[in-house]
C-alpha cells in the first residue's frame, strides 16, 4: 500500500494514518505501530475483570498483546463486561427475543443467525446498536453489594454504562423492577449518550431509558414506569426513602448512607395499586 505525499492513508487496521505523526487514529486514542501500543492509556478504567488477565493490566497494549486473531476497531481494549456478563445477555436475549452470543473473550455480543421478521421497537433498537460499526456501547455488568454511589444501573458517558446485579436482584425480588426492561433501559440510555454527548444523562435516562424499559414491560404484561415519578429527598438520620411509580405499582426503597456520597439499599417494598 503506497501514500501519497503530503497525504494520509488507511493503514492494515483500517485506520487514518497521519504522515506527519506516523500515528493511526481511532477514534477514542492514536496507535503507534512503531511502538506496538497506543500513545495513551485505555479510557475504560481498571475493571475486576483485568487482574485475572495480566495481557489486561498494560491499558497502551493492542489487543491483548494478539493482533493475530484480535481487532481494536474503536483504539478501546477488548475486555470481559464484568462478572454478570452472561446474565446480561440472558436478559437483553429474553427482552427482545433476538438470539444473542456472548464472545467469553471479548465481551462482544452479536445476533447469531437471521433476526425475526417481526421485531418489537425494542428489538429494533438492540439490534441497531449491536450492528453499529460506528459507535461502540460497553456495559459493565457487575454485582457488587459494597457501598456506591448508584441505584442499579449507572450512566458513565461514552458509549460506556454500569448495571450492577446486585442492585438489580435486591429491587426485583419484590415484582417490582425487572432486570430484562433494565437491561435495555442501561443499553439504549448508553447508546443515546454517545450519539449525542451534549445531553445530560438525566435527559438519556428520562427520554431514552425510561420509554425504552417501558417497550418491554408492556410486551412482558407488567404494568409501565412512570417518567419523572422518583420522588426521594425524605431523610431521617443516615436514611433516605425513594420511591418510583409504575401504573400498576409504587416500589418503595430505602437508601442507607454510608459517608463520601455512597449507600446501600436497606430495604424494598412493592405496593400494589387499586385497580
Amino acid at each position: 500500500m503506497q501514500a501519497r505525499a503530503g497525504s494520509n492513508y488507511t493503514f492494515l487496521t483500517q485506520k487514518e494514518r497521519d504522515i506527519e505523526t506516523g500515528l493511526d487514529y481511532s477514534i477514542n486514542r492514536y496507535y503507534s505501530s512503531t511502538q506496538g501500543r497506543f500513545t495513551s492509556a485505555d479510557p475504560i478504567p481498571m475493571t475486576s475483570q483485568r487482574p485475572s488477565d495480566p495481557q489486561r493490566l498494560n491499558l497502551y497494549t493492542y489487543v491483548r498483546n494478539n493482533p493475530l486473531t484480535n481487532i481494536d476497531p474503536n483504539g478501546l481494549d477488548l475486555y470481559a463486561t464484568g462478572e454478570e456478563a452472561e446474565r446480561f445477555r440472558k436478559d437483553l436475549e429474553k427482552a427482545t427475543h433476538l438470539k444473542l452470543k456472548l464472545d467469553s473473550k471479548t465481551g462482544k455480543i452479536t445476533i447469531d443467525g437471521k433476526t425475526p421478521k417481526n421485531m418489537s421497537d425494542a428489538a429494533k433498537q438492540i439490534s441497531k446498536i449491536i450492528g453499529d460499526t460506528k459507535n461502540t456501547v460497553r456495559v459493565d455488568a457487575i454485582r457488587d453489594s459494597s457501598p456506591h454511589d448508584y441505584v442499579g444501573g449507572r450512566f458513565d458517558g461514552g458509549g460506556k454504562q454500569t448495571i450492577n446485579y446486585a442492585d438489580v436482584d435486591q429491587l426485583s425480588k419484590k415484582g417490582g423492577f425487572d432486570s430484562r426492561a433494565g437491561a435495555v433501559h442501561e443499553t439504549t440510555e448508553a447508546y443515546a449518550g454517545l450519539l449525542d454527548p451534549k445531553k445530560t444523562p438525566g435527559e438519556n435516562h428520562f427520554g431514552t431509558g425510561i420509554p425504552y424499559e417501558n417497550m418491554v414491560r408492556q410486551d412482558l404484561g407488567l404494568g409501565r414506569r412512570v417518567p419523572g415519578s422518583e420522588s426521594g429527598g425524605m431523610t431521617f438520620g443516615n436514611e433516605t426513602f425513594v420511591t418510583v411509580d409504575y401504573t400498576t405499582h409504587l416500589e418503595h426503597y430505602t437508601l442507607v448512607q454510608t459517608g463520601q456520597g455512597k449507600f446501600v439499599i436497606k430495604d424494598v417494598v412493592v405496593e400494589k395499586k387499586k385497580q
